[in-house]
């Protein structure tokens, strides 16, 4: 039994349904048994015989209708497939036939003797159908071209964002094609070219539209009048601009900021104003006063700040606060301004530099007012160009690019002939006394002026943005001035030696009149100018070496001659060598310097020179002077008044001449040079003097208690010259120590007073022993003197 239920069960019903004869006799009455004991288990279930019988009789017509519609759907699936099996044979035959035809024309082709008249004849076609082709493409992609631009001006000017997607997908586009036309050897030109003109046609009109609705609002608010708070439509408009030019911004180069087009709207009015006054035919518009417009521009944004802060800022921080906040140019209402501000002002100072270019005056006096004008637009507005490390670069360094080289000469010229000026003046080598205070070297009016000039030429150039312009102004003009300027003051002193020397006087010859400026002070007053103006500009350039601005330049110098290559230039079209010969020799080493360290040491030997020449001129015409001194008679004779050597003594007659020239000469350098100098010169000096009166008198001379006591006269009037100019109590260490001490020694009494040993006690002791002579040396105080002297300054009196 169950190897027949499985037997049926594995028989497909779809063979039952396509010949149900299949079935065997003994299966149908296996079926019907398995019925019949399933339904007619009881004795009950006779009762619903009829029902069971109706029952079967229901399925039995249900099946024979199921039975009837699968033969029906057989019979249409057994037609489909024979029609199927019909059309695949003719296809096969056709395509057969096909194919044995291309054989025979390729067995022919290859056959032929001309293969290449094949291939021409079938090139025109060809390639008429390519360019139809291409056409076709070219026409449909004109078509989208049309249709975005026509849907991007649909939601225009009450929905900018929509109208962003469109503009987007044609600006996507002709990038695209852009990309692709190279590697395509630059082939559909023209296609690409009208891509990019229709998007960049779309943006102007796109932008147009809302500048437009944003201009009836202002004009409807009286704007560039109105000072009231705005309108809501005024605000939503501006808004709107916003949101159209926003993607542009995000994607513009961080070289510069845009222009905002709202803020363009707000300028325009003062725009037309600018062009009105300064690019027109107004009295305004003038060479006499050719910076003007950029005060303008200044007192311009001053006026209108407030209004900006208040109106504008909210909105610009509310737009862009969360994407582009690190650039000012957005955010500050006052920055933007300014940026919409600036396009027509670069024009002006474009043509107008033109115009100006061989009028140096103009020139010059125009490219200062362009430094301050970008330095008050940095520190009154804060305004940085979008460059918030760096800060802007301004106009000026914009416009230096092309005319640097022609304001330099300018300047240049300027300079010098204002030098020439100085040099050519009266006054120029007067020794400007009341220039500083006493106790100070004095300059020369010519070199107060000269670096004067200088430090203006500073602050011409001292605003430049950039290191290679300040280096050349600092070497062009500056180095170069000093540099004639010391050649002028060498050119003095070569002729001091040429007149006072013996050999100068020999191959060059000396004048009446030249010999004349030399008597008296003249000599020395010539080297004071030389030493004076030397000294000014070494503390001049010392002071300026201190500057910010200057320390700048050389940290500047050394970083950029540290990183250097070789053979690569410092500054521009400046080699290092140039640089490193002009300002120091500490460029590019680890050594401690300034710009100004090589003038700086010219000068300093030159000073140096001068105060040794004046030092030798005093020392050189002591001993004519000293002469009948030196030759008095004799010490032994000297006549003293009946009150004795207690009394006032005079000077001696012979010793007033040097005494008198000493005085002038100490008297005039005293008011031209510091303490520190004249206390340097008259050092030396009395030095030579105290070893001249020491040598030719002293140890030549015998005296006697007169003769030592009017020597020591002499002596002490020499010392009241010194003290008489050394105020500070100093005046010892000028005062010929050594010599006062071996006459105050020459001067003992004869007998011990006033807290002095006696004469007769100092030679006793000092002869005796080398110890005796130390303990008169220490009882008298005397620190130059050695016992051996002792005994030689006692050994020259008698009586």
């Amino acid at each position: 039994m169950a190897s027949a239920s499985v037997a049926r069960n594995e028989r497909s019903p779809i063979a039952v349904v396509r010949n149900s004869s299949n079935i065997s006799e003994g299966e149908h009455d296996i079926r019907l048994d398995d019925y019949l004991n399933d339904k007619l288990q009881t004795a009950a279930d006779f009762q619903n015989l009829d029902s069971l019988i109706a029952n079967v009789e229901e399925q039995r017509v249900q099946l024979l209708s199921q039975l009837q519609d699968a033969r029906s759907k057989l019979a249409k699936s057994n037609e489909a497939a024979a029609t199927h099996s019909d059309t695949l044979l003719q296809r096969t035959k056709a395509f057969q036939d096909i194919q044995s035809g291309i054989d025979k024309r390729l067995t022919i082709v290859t056959a032929s003797d001309a293969p290449d008249e094949a291939v021409q004849r079938f090139k025109a076609p060809i390639e008429k159908l390519r360019r139809l082709d291409l056409a076709y493409y070219y026409v449909e992609m004109l078509q989208e071209v049309d249709s975005l631009a026509k849907e991007a001006r649909g939601f225009l000017p009450e929905h900018p964002k929509e109208a962003l997607k469109p503009y987007a997908r044609l600006k996507e586009l002709s990038i695209s094609l852009r990309r692709l036309q190279t590697p395509a050897d630059d082939a559909a030109g023209h296609l690409v070219t009208h891509v990019e003109k229709r998007a960049n046609i779309l943006w102007s009109e796109m932008k147009q539209v809302m500048v437009d609705n944003f201009e009836g609002v202002l004009k409807k608010t009286d704007w560039p009048t109105a000072s009231e708070t705005p309108t809501e439509a005024w605000t939503a408009s501006f808004q709107r601009l916003l949101e159209l030019q926003t993607p542009e911004i995000l994607n513009a180069p961080a070289r510069q900021p845009m222009v905002l087009l709202p803020m363009a709207c707000l300028t325009k009015p003062f725009v037309q104003q600018f062009r009105y006054h300064f690019m027109g035919t107004k009295a305004s518009n003038t060479k006499l006063h050719p910076a003007y417009f950029l005060q303008w521009v200044v007192e311009l944004v001053e006026s209108r700040e407030d209004y900006l802060i208040d109106n504008v800022g909210p909105i610009l921080m509310s737009h862009f606060g969360s994407t582009v906040t690190t650039n000012r140019s957005y955010n500050d209402p006052v920055a933007a301004f300014i940026t919409a501000l600036l396009p027509v002002v670069r024009e002006r100072v474009n043509t107008l530099l033109v115009s100006i270019a061989n009028e140096p005056s103009v020139l010059s006096s125009f490219m200062v007012s362009l430094m301050k004008f970008d330095e008050d637009i940095r520190l009154k507005f804060n305004y940085d160009g979008g460059n918030s490390k760096k800060g802007w670069k301004g106009l000026t360094r914009e416009v230096l690019d092309k005319w640097f080289l022609r304001w330099l000469e300018v300047e240049k010229d300027f300079a010098v002939m204002r030098y020439k000026s100085i040099i050519e003046s009266n006054d120029n080598s007067r020794i400007d006394y009341d220039s500083t205070g006493p106790n100070t070297t004095k300059a020369t009016y010519g070199a107060s002026k000269v670096m004067d000039l200088l430090g203006n030429v500073t602050k011409q150039y001292q605003g430049l943005p950039k290191f290679s312009f300040q280096m050349r102004f600092v070497i062009d003009i500056q180095i170069r001035i000093l540099d004639e300027y010391h050649s002028l003051l060498k050119d003095s002193l070569d002729a001091y030696i040429a007149i006072t020397s013996t050999v100068g006087r020999a191959l060059h010859g000396v004048t009446k009149e030249q010999q004349a400026q030399m008597e008296g002070t003249g000599g020395l007053e010539s080297l004071c100018k030389v030493y004076g103006s030397s000294d000014h500009v070494i503390n001049t350039l010392n002071d300026w070496s201190n500057d910010l601005f200057f320390l700048g330049l050389w940290i500047e110098l050394q970083e950029r001659a540290k990183k250097r290559s070789m053979g690569d230039n410092l500054a521009e079209a400046m080699s290092y060598e140039a640089v490193r010969n002009s300002t120091s020799v500490s460029v590019g080493s680890d050594g401690d310097g300034a710009v100004f360290d090589e003038t700086v040491s010219a000068y300093t030997k030159q000073r140096d020179h001068a105060q040794l020449l004046m030092t030798e001129s005093i020392k050189h015409s002591l001993p004519a002077t000293l002469r009948a001194y030196t030759n008095k008679p004799n010490w032994l004779t000297v006549d003293i008044s009946e009150a004795g050597v207690q009394a006032p003594m005079n000077i001696t007659a012979e010793f007033e001449a040097p005494l008198q020239t000493l005085e002038r000469d100490m008297s005039f350098l005293h008011n031209a040079v510091a303490t520190a100098t004249f206390r340097r010169i008259f050092g030396e000096v009395f030095e030579f003097l105290g070893e001249s009166l020491w040598r030719d008198v002293l140890m030549r001379e015998k005296f006697t208690r007169n003769g030592a006591a009017q020597f020591y006269r002499d002596l002490s009037a020499m010392l009241s010259l010194i003290d008489n100019y050394i105020t500070d109590g100093s005046s010892s260490d000028l005062g010929m120590p050594k010599l006062r001490e071996a006459a105050t020694l020459l001067n003992l009494p004869e007998k011990a007073q006033d807290g002095l040993m006696s004469f007769t006690d100092a030679s006793d002791r000092a002869f005796a022993s080398n110890a005796g002579a130390t303990g008169v040396l220490e009882e008298l105080r005397f620190k130059n003197l050695t016992y051996n002297e002792v005994r030689l300054v006692l050994g020259r009196r008698q009586g």
